[in-house]
């Protein structure tokens, strides 16, 4: 049941023809899932349409999800909120495990790393194999860019604030500055997002570590640095601004 290698990038967004190819791939020719997985996915939204197709492999194709299609080709005020129950629906097709990764990305900002991935499982309640579970997520929730770096579907931005208590939300906030900063020199393309991590569970631990890297920077280092920190530049010098 798994999809083809490669069918998860893409430059824009998917044509009817585009799916019909892919699914074609996965021994699904009936026309008519095509036509629906375009609607469905907010007319081809590459990481709707694979989470679509990836939902639907496992259920089976079952039919019934057809008694959705008329609204959808009537292009009344209700698509959009089908387009939103069907969105809803894909993620709570997911196991949990998946579910739970991805609601603790979506509280970073930014891109991500797999070690950050493994950090975030180890948060309890654990999730285990995360690397492997990041695994599973790659093309449809999640793109993978260069190296070892990904990033989140926009699509999810901000679905831990409305799934995640704010007792949660702190303690997985404070676990993703410490992952961020727990090495010996810092990656300054994470800066910015350990900086707000930390501020949102208030590890003051971290926060001081970062301003320490900061204020411990020589002038020509700070040149290079600025541009990257753009969090730090918009404090202000004649007030406390912590806590």
């Amino acid at each position: 049941n798994n999809l083809p290698v490669g069918i998860a990038h893409t430059l824009g967004e998917f044509s009817e023809e585009d799916i019909q190819e892919i699914l074609a791939k996965c021994g699904v020719t009936d026309l008519n899932w095509a036509k629906y997985a375009h609607l469905v996915s907010g007319g081809g939204h590459p990481q709707l349409t694979m989470a679509f197709i990836q939902s639907m492999t496992a259920s089976g194709w079952n039919p019934s999800e057809f008694q959705t299609m008329d609204a959808l080709l009537q292009g009344s005020p209700a698509v959009e909120d089908v387009k939103k129950r069907t969105r809803e629906r894909l993620l709570n097709d997911l196991p949990q495990p998946s579910r739970q990764l991805l609601e603790r990305f979506s509280l970073k900002a930014g891109g991500f790393s797999r070690e950050l991935a493994v950090d975030l499982g180890r948060v309890e309640p654990e999730i285990s194999d995360a690397g492997i579970v990041l695994e599973t997520l790659i093309g449809s929730w999640v793109d993978q860019q260069e190296g070892n770096r990904f990033s989140l579907s926009p699509l999810l931005s901000g679905f831990a604030a409305k799934t995640l208590s704010a007792d949660d939300k702190k303690r997985l906030q404070s676990a993703i500055a410490e992952s961020l900063t727990k090495s010996r020199s810092l990656d300054v393309l994470d800066m910015n997002s350990a900086l707000l991590a930390a501020w949102a569970s208030e590890n003051e631990e971290v926060l001081l570590r970062l301003c320490l890297a900061v204020i411990g920077s020589d002038f020509s280092e700070l040149e290079m640095l600025a541009p990257h920190l753009s969090m730090f530049t918009l404090f202000r010098t004649d007030n406390t601004e912590y806590p």
